[in-house]
C-alpha cells in the first residue's frame, strides 16, 4: 500500500530525474595556477637579425591553495620562438601537455610574444584523456624567465640554450562536458 508520505517521495524523484534528464552537469571552475619550468632547445640564426629557438619547456603545475586533480601536474610545452637579435623581441606558439597523477592528460595550444625578460599571449585547452575528455578553456599564460644561458656550440649559426622561470595562470579557467572526478 503507497501511503501519502511515499507518494510524495516518489513524485519528488520523478520530478528531480526528469528535470535533470539524467545528464551530468557541466563542470566549470577558475583558479590559480603557476608552474616552475626548465626550457632547452636548439637557437639557429635564420636572418641578418632573427633567429628561431626551437625547445621543450618542462616542470610541475601547481594549484593555489594546493587542491584539485591538476596540483602537482607535470608540464611539457613543446614550441619555437622567434627571437629579433636586434631589439630582443620574441614571439612563439606551441603546444601543451599537463599530465596529473593518475596520468590523465590535458592538451592545450599557446601563444606569446615579449622579450628577454619574459612572454605572455592566449593559452587554450584544446582536448584531454580520461577525466580531461572534452576540456575546453580560453586562457592567458605569463612567462618570466629568471635564467638564461648558452650549453654548448653546436656550428658557427647555432647553439644549446636552456633557460628557467616561473609560468602563472591568473585565472586558469576550464569546462568539461561531465563533472569532474
Amino acid at each position: 500500500m503507497i501511503t501519502k508520505a511515499s507518494m510524495s517521495m516518489l513524485v519528488t524523484l520523478f520530478l528531480a530525474v526528469g528535470f535533470s534528464g539524467g545528464q551530468a552537469q557541466a563542470a566549470e571552475k577558475t583558479v590559480k595556477a603557476m608552474a616552475t619550468w626548465q626550457a632547452q632547445g636548439l637557437v639557429t640564426q635564420i636572418d641578418k637579425d632573427q633567429a628561431l629557438m626551437v625547445g621543450a619547456l618542462m616542470g610541475a603545475l601547481f594549484i593555489d591553495g594546493g587542491h584539485g586533480k591538476l596540483d602537482a601536474s607535470s608540464l611539457l610545452c613543446p614550441g619555437t620562438i622567434v627571437l629579433n637579435l636586434n631589439t630582443g623581441a620574441r614571439s612563439g606558439q606551441g603546444r601543451c601537455v599537463i599530465t596529473d597523477k593518475e596520468g590523465d592528460k590535458i592538451y592545450a595550444k599557446w601563444s606569446s610574444r615579449g622579450n628577454e625578460k619574459g612572454m605572455k599571449g592566449p593559452f587554450n585547452f584544446v582536448g584531454g584523456t580520461g577525466k580531461f575528455m572534452g576540456i575546453s578553456g580560453d586562457n592567458s599564460w605569463i612567462l618570466r624567465i629568471a635564467m638564461r644561458a648558452m650549453a654548448g656550440a653546436v656550428s658557427d649559426d647555432s647553439f644549446q640554450q636552456v633557460a628557467a622561470g616561473l609560468a602563472v595562470w591568473p585565472k586558469l579557467h576550464y569546462k568539461l562536458p561531465s563533472n569532474f572526478r
